[in-house]
């Protein structure tokens, strides 16, 4: 989920309520064959479905049912420290960036200007 989670991140789940998960959230998901647990955005729902893929991944996972959505990220924590971006509202856009499949030059573009704007990214 790099640029928004890297390693040594700390996540917090948080249940859904009386909600069901929304297109932009970012999830955890049990994977229905494998049983890995995965923490990827919803970028797709249909009636009973939800559709998820890593911002930085090519692919999509495959469609979810709501038992295996078992919680939403709520926070992020960086050295301490809250990191929010892309867990708001933001999160629908990038979740169409990501179902069109422009997402991820997006974040190439980045890694390859953020050299020259003397930011690490």
């Amino acid at each position: 989920m790099r640029p928004l989670i890297r390693d040594g991140d700390v996540i917090v789940l948080s249940p859904y309520g009386n909600r069901s998960p929304r297109v932009g959230e970012v999830v955890a998901a049990i994977h229905p064959v494998t049983g890995r647990l995965l923490v990827h955005r919803v970028i797709g729902k249909r009636r009973g479905g939800y559709l998820t893929k890593g911002d930085n991944a090519a692919t999509t996972d495959g469609w979810f049912l709501d038992n295996h959505l078992p919680g939403r990220v709520s926070q992020v924590l960086r050295s301490g420290r809250a990191n929010g971006f892309g867990l708001g509202r933001e999160g629908a856009f990038v979740a169409l960036l990501s179902r069109l499949g422009l997402f991820l030059g997006l974040v190439s573009c980045c890694r390859v200007l953020a050299p020259l704007s003397g930011r690490k990214e």
